[in-house]
């Protein structure tokens, strides 16, 4: 769902949104290089089809981009370790000759 951010505090931001959020729901906001998980702690209409919601911080993770690289890394690297295990394993008579 689309929301505009309205404003941020030490703990939490307010978001603008269009359909109404209920209160203790779960979000996920992804913004620019960072994912921010929280709690719904209040929402009201503001006008029609407008809403206010107030999310209270939980978790926040940085620099996404650098965390995927390294994971895509970890398993690429995990992977070749699995495939080398498993041509060791099989018997001789299996193995592709040139």
């Amino acid at each position: 769902m689309p929301a505009c951010l309205t404003n941020v505090s030490g703990r939490g931001i307010s978001l603008s949104t269009e359909s109404n959020v209920p209160v203790n729901s779960a979000v996920r906001l992804d913004m620019d290089d960072m994912v921010l998980l929280g709690e719904v702690c209040h929402s009201r209409e503001t006008a029609p089809s407008e809403f206010i919601c107030g999310v209270r911080l939980e978790q926040a993770l940085t620099a996404i981009t650098d965390l995927s690289k390294l994971v895509s890394g970890i398993m690429g690297e995990q992977r070749r370790e699995v495939d080398s295990v498993t041509e060791a394993k099989q018997p001789e008579g299996l193995l592709s000759r040139p």
